[in-house]
């Protein structure tokens, strides 16, 4: 019987241990599986915003932010740099191949490169352990040779230059070659000489040149009547200005085909609809995106408007040239691009861009606007609380009125909030006044009586009370 016992809690104590090493086992795997967590890798799109010409913003993970002068997926004539943050982590291809990056090193060998960049999610806002960001940018370096057109395929997909002309078969050299698309009807010969930059094309219109930064992926040509423009991409449009003009009457573009288009204001993209004209002030920028691509043609220009201040002077394309201008009427000096400017008046100008003339005016000004604040005493305080703005220079395009640090919706002559506030009043010119003053809060006659009443009722209740209550003794 004892022998049985013995048997039994041996068999046990055996049981026993071997439980608690399996135990132990899977515990210090689950401890080893949590020390290293599982990788997961996500994918995130770069998203892109043009800052300037030639410089756009890149959003990696929502997060990183970092600074290129080529578009994701572009074509490159110049070499390529990113201002990427050592957080981010680069693997580059050229070509198909393994290549080193180099933080903060240009990379001008032609090529096609592609850049997977990664970043770490502890890195993020928000990021959890073992999460691994990851996205694509793309380009390719060219060649100033590989960017022209292949004249034997025809291709009219290959971007080339802006400044480049096409290639022409035969003798492009002989200005007697009538094969030569480049000179038809021997234009630029010693007997019909031209001071145009280019030659014409099939409609006979003049080719205008452009500045660099102010156009892209595209062509120009003048007419007598206005600007004809060609993408490399074969979209055709027309406009009343040529890229990089200061225009003080808006901008139009007509468009022969249905397109693609984004209008960039001062940095923003703002709503644009084709065929309708631009005249707010500011610098734009015109992206048409044609032909399947990423990569947009661009078209420059600023919108100066009629009435202009703190400029000294003006000036047009390096295409263009002034032929007139005057002040208040009267003839001034004109060299081919640009005026000095000097007191303020009315200047016009007649601009010449190849074959297609055209005429600015605006008036220089540098007055801030008149206006006056009535009910406002010496020390910027309104004791009867009613304040009336009078705008007094026949020139002013709007006011503003902030109340207490926050701007009113509806710009009343008539203020009677009480509060402190600041009216600012702009001209046509840009020009601004500003006056900051206070309203004091006044009751009236009413209101004060009505307070005198129900103060002194209150008071006969507390005397009444005081005067009637019992006294209460305690035994």
């Amino acid at each position: 019987m004892l022998r049985r016992f013995l048997v039994s809690v041996l068999a046990c104590a055996v049981f026993a241990a071997a439980s608690l090493t399996g135990f132990a086992a899977a515990s210090s795997s689950s401890q080893s599986s949590q020390s290293a967590p599982e990788i997961k890798y996500i994918f995130s799109d770069i998203s892109e915003k043009m800052m300037s010409y030639g410089i756009y913003e890149q959003i990696f993970a929502n997060q990183i932010v970092f600074y290129t002068n080529v578009s994701n997926g572009a074509m490159a004539y110049n070499s390529v740099k990113l201002d990427l943050p050592k957080t981010v982590k680069v693997s580059m291809e050229k070509d198909g191949e393994s290549a080193e990056y180099v933080y903060g090193k240009e990379i001008s060998e032609p090529g096609r490169y592609v850049l997977t960049l990664k970043v770490n999610g502890i890195d993020l806002l928000g990021g959890s352990q073992g999460d691994i960001y990851y996205g694509l940018f793309r380009f390719w370096i060219v060649k100033a040779e590989e960017s022209k057109p292949n004249d034997s395929t025809g291709d009219s997909e290959t971007s080339q230059l802006p400044d480049d002309k096409p290639d022409s078969s035969g003798d492009s050299d002989n200005p007697d070659n009538p094969d030569n698309p480049d000179n038809p009807d021997n234009p630029d010969t010693p007997d019909n000489p031209t001071d145009e930059p280019g030659g014409e094309n099939n409609n006979g219109e003049t080719e205008i040149s452009f500045a660099a930064g102010t156009a892209s992926l595209l062509r120009q040509y003048a007419s007598s009547t206005r600007i004809h423009v060609e993408t490399e991409r074969g979209t055709e449009f027309y406009t009343n200005i040529p890229a990089g003009m200061k225009t003080t009457k808006g901008a139009e573009f007509t468009f022969i085909d249905s397109v693609t288009c984004k209008l960039i204001k001062n940095g923003e993209e703002i709503l644009y609809r084709t065929g309708t004209k631009i005249q707010e002030k500011g610098d734009y920028t015109l992206q048409i995106f044609d032909g399947g691509s990423e990569n947009p043609a661009t078209f420059s220009f600023s919108v100066i408007g009629s009435a202009v201040n703190s400029i000294t002077q003006y000036s047009v394309p390096e295409s263009c040239k002034i032929k007139s201008a005057t002040f208040n009427g009267i003839d001034i000096r004109t060299p081919e691009n640009n005026v000095e400017l000097g007191a303020e008046g009315k200047y016009t100008f007649r601009v010449a861009c190849g074959r297609y003339t055209f005429d600015e005016a605006f008036t220089l000004d540098n007055v801030p606007p008149d206006f006056s604040v009535i009910g406002v005493d010496e020390k910027g305080k309104a004791n009867n609380g009613k304040v009336t703005i009078e705008l007094m220079s026949d020139d002013i395009d709007y006011f503003e009125v902030v109340l207490n640090g926050e701007v009113l919706a509806k710009r009343n002559v008539e203020l009677t909030e009480p509060g402190v506030y600041t009216v600012t009043v702009y001209d046509k010119a840009g020009n601004s006044s500003s006056r900051t003053f206070e309203i004091i809060y006044r009751m009236d006659g009413m209101a004060v009586v009505t307070i005198v009443l129900i103060s002194a009722v209150v008071v006969a209740g507390i005397v009444f009370f005081i005067m009637t209550r019992k006294k209460f003794v305690i035994r």
